[in-house]
């Protein structure tokens, strides 16, 4: 379980400074996920939001990238692309593999 502190710290950051903290080593893609999943759950569930249902498959990707950024050199952790280890919600009314899409209308 993350500290409310790292909570509030990784909340308070924007892409840029994500990346820039990932990059450094001072936060992981995990921790990045279980944040921001958390905060979903707390206030998205009403909205029927689908992060908890993708949650297992969303993780399994963190570690995986968590991996890898710790094998790369510092110098060229950037070269990994602009969104690596950053997680992501893609709306649903557009088509992802192994995901229903309804269009917003379910």
């Amino acid at each position: 379980e993350l500290s409310i502190e790292k909570r509030d710290f990784i909340l308070g950051l924007s892409v840029t400074q994500l990346i820039e903290n990932l990059n450094e080593g001072n936060i992981t893609s995990v921790e990045i996920l279980k944040t921001y999943h958390s905060r979903a759950i707390t206030y998205g569930l009403k909205n029927e939001t689908i992060a908890h249902s993708l949650y297992p498959e969303a993780l399994e990707c963190a570690k995986e990238c968590d991996k890898i950024r710790a094998k790369t050199p510092k110098d060229e952790r950037k070269n990994l692309g602009p969104l690596f280890g950053i997680p992501i919600s893609i709306k649903d009314s557009f088509e992802q593999k192994g995901i229903d899409s309804t269009c917003g209308s379910a």
